[in-house]
């Protein structure tokens, strides 16, 4: 079988784009969330996000022609046919999961009723309007596709720190080009994120410890192939792919498919669909058209803009708080205060908060507190996830009370 021994210049260069592509939208979708949802300053990262993704979405259409064009296997490398093959699948799936995150995203933008755009310069026309349904859709395979994403940057780090101590051969060689460089992007964005919801700088500080951990794999696996004297160096000449590492390809990669199209219910207890119980109306109302409480509001204090801009932030990423707002995630706010729990009309609610409501919990103060502090107790089986945590001190509840007072409770200004 004559084949060639390396992929492709042009299959090299779009693979290195996609990976910086990929790294610049993964750094910028770590900080979006935490920047105001109605500043200037979030519309214009948007255009960037946008902007890179049109950028991987051609990159990414170009690089899979490719694929198609060029050898599945190498000649000039140690791993054998099976590894290679496994390697591919992964880097295909992944290259064709990125496709898909970047189409669905524009879906999504446009069924939410944003304008896609090009760093603010140039508008891309809506291939759809405005739907709540497509929104929900879409948004959910979205945030499970970015799921895949995670997934499969950490099986190409493990497989590829494996492959380093058996055959001398890292992440970066072990798969196509871009491929490593996009799995170490994920992961140390990952250890930031993950450490920096209530303290950037415990984010910034475990993204360096991350640095050094992958430094330090590298050199001891450098170190422990070279003492293997004994570790293969043979080419695999073309040797046919067995049957077990093909079943086991397809396995990996279907699991990984499976269990990230199931997170996001799991994670945050979004569905992809209405489901649930609804409090029919005119299904242009998706509010509380009546106020039935009378609320004080106190003056904003320190603390209290500060909570603005952590805990609170987050519940305006799931609900909408003035009338004339479409339900998000969750249902819209306004006037929820003195309402019956899963009453909000023309919204699908858990089985368990409708229930809650027929049996007499209503939305006050204090059981707005119970319930930012321990969902599941107040209302058990209900959907909603507090993303940055559960808030359990008392002053962080009472600030968070008067900021949904004052943006709910208050119309239109």
């Amino acid at each position: 079988m004559n084949m060639a021994n390396s992929e492709s210049k042009t299959s090299r260069w779009l693979g290195w784009l996609i990976a910086a592509g990929f790294t610049g939208q993964v750094i910028l979708l770590s900080f979006l969330p935490r920047v105001d949802k109605f500043s200037a300053l979030r519309e214009d990262l948007r255009g960037v996000h946008y902007t890179l993704g049109i950028i991987l979405v051609i990159a990414l259409i170009a690089r899979i022609r490719l694929w198609f064009k060029e050898p599945r296997l190498l000649t000039e490398t140690n791993l054998s046919a099976g590894q290679q093959y496994f390697h591919r699948g992964i880097s295909f799936t992944w290259f064709a999961v990125l496709l898909g995150t970047g189409l669905i995203g524009f879906i999504t933008a446009w069924a939410e009723g944003k304008t896609v755009h090009i760093l603010g310069l140039i508008d891309l026309p809506a291939l759809i309007g405005k739907s709540h349904s497509i929104w929900m859709f879409a948004g959910y395979f979205h945030s499970a596709s970015a799921m895949v994403n995670t997934l499969l940057a950490w099986i190409v780090l493990l497989v590829g720190a494996v492959c380093l101590f058996r055959k001398g051969t890292g992440v970066l060689k072990a798969f196509p080009t871009g491929i490593g460089a996009m799995a170490l992007a994920s992961f140390l964005t990952l250890m930031y994120v993950l450490n920096s919801f209530q303290d950037r700088s415990k984010g910034y500080i475990a993204f360096v410890i991350a640095c050094i951990f992958v430094l330090i794999v590298a050199v001891i696996g450098r170190w422990w192939h070279s003492r293997r004297k004994s570790a293969s160096s043979e080419a695999s000449q073309g040797a046919p792919v067995g049957a077990i590492a093909k079943f086991g390809s397809f396995a990996v990669i279907g699991s990984v498919l499976g269990v990230a199209s199931y997170l996001p219910y799991q994670s945050y207890g979004v569905v992809p669909w209405a489901i649930g119980e609804v409090v029919e109306a005119d299904p242009n109302i998706t509010w509380h058209q009546e106020r039935v409480a009378e609320v004080t509001i106190t003056a904003e204090t320190p603390f209290e803009a500060e909570v603005s801009k952590d805990a609170y932030k987050w519940c305006k990423f799931c609900h909408t708080m003035q009338e004339g707002e479409a339900h998000l995630i969750g249902p819209n706010l306004h006037n929820i205060i003195g309402q019956q729990a899963g009453t909000v009309p023309n919204f699908a609610y858990s089985k368990g908060m409708a229930q809650a409501g027929r049996d007499g919990l209503v939305w006050d103060e204090e059981t707005i507190k119970a319930f930012i502090a321990n969902p599941d107790k107040i209302v058990p089986g209900n959907r909603m996830v507090v993303n940055r945590g559960p808030v359990t001190d008392p002053k962080e509840q009472d600030a968070v009370i008067n900021l949904l007072k004052r943006e709910a409770m208050v119309g239109k200004e």
